[in-house]
């Protein structure tokens, strides 16, 4: 009995070792994940030299990496609109749009990419007196791979505190400039599109687009929980305990980061991978509509 019982504990042991093998051997932390051949970055980034004079891009720094599979040297670009000839400093707006921090949210990124070349065909119209800065696929390594971390496997959204990635390195030196507003778009496993707001008057802003976007037809999320926190009719407020618990934890989001450089309306956007991915960068595209009109 004694001896089938420590065989018993023994084989447990095996099995236990052997299933924390296979987990952390899957593509979710393995380094040789294969890119995939129809999201080739430097394919899809090709339309930066398409674009008309009152677009500026900017190389904003390299992301260096290697697995099995090869080396590979990514160059992040910063896509910035603006009508030099209608720009003054008097009562000017900037505005900042991030996506494809996530690899594995392809949403925004297709949506944001359809957004710039339309404005670039004249279809979507900004205002004058009124710079629109991109960053176009803040992580192009899990983008290629369909991955949600980047090239050190690390979340680029919880590391701006630690600055381990160099994609937020990267992002940090390319955004000090004083926005109005920020708005990084994001995807969640839900039913429904949905808003962080970091502050009051953010929550209050928030609130004007969601009631546009159900006018709309565009179903908001509620019953996606963060931690404790509650979307209600498409919000979900990050209060001051939140942002101090995640402080506290060692990470900053995007959101977060931010926020706390006084910039006065930021927001994490989640549309919902549940959801027709037309129907998703539909979305993407009317709040930015709403947001520069």
């Amino acid at each position: 009995m004694v001896i089938l019982r420590q065989i018993s504990q023994k084989r447990f042991f095996k099995e236990k070792t052997a299933l924390f093998q296979a987990i952390f051997s899957n593509n979710l932390f393995s380094a040789d994940i294969k890119p995939i051949q129809s999201r080739n970055y430097e394919n899809l980034t090709s339309f930066i030299y398409e674009l008309n004079s009152d677009f500026t891009v900017t190389n904003i720094g390299n992301i260096q990496c290697k697995d099995s599979f090869g080396k590979y040297d990514y160059p992040v670009y910063k896509i910035s609109y603006i009508k030099s000839e209608s720009y003054q400093n008097i009562d000017s707006r900037k505005y900042l749009f991030l996506c494809g921090l996530h690899g594995n949210e392809p949403a925004p990124v297709f949506g944001i990419k359809n957004i710039i070349q339309e404005i670039n065909d004249g279809k979507i119209k900004i205002p004058n007196n009124t710079q629109v800065d991109f960053i176009f696929i803040m992580n192009p390594f899990g983008f290629e791979r369909n991955y949600r971390y980047c090239s050190n496997h690390t979340d680029p959204n919880r590391d701006l505190n630690t600055q381990t990635t160099k994609e937020m390195q990267i992002l940090t030196q390319a955004t000090k400039e004083k926005y109005d507003l920020v708005i990084d778009f994001h995807e969640a496993t839900c039913d429904g599109t949905f808003f962080y707001a970091y502050n009051q008057k953010g929550k209050k802003y928030a609130k004007n687009i969601l009631n546009y976007l159900k006018k709309q037809n565009v179903l908001l999320e509620n019953e996606y929980v963060d931690v404790i926190l509650k979307v209600k009719n498409g919000l979900l407020y990050s209060a001051f305990y939140a942002q101090w618990y995640m402080k506290l934890k060692g990470s900053v989001t995007t959101g977060m980061y931010f926020k706390d450089r006084g910039i006065p309306l930021v927001f994490t956007v989640e549309t919902p991978k549940r959801g027709n991915f037309e129907e998703r960068c539909r979305i993407i595209k009317l709040i930015f509509e709403k947001v520069i009109s």
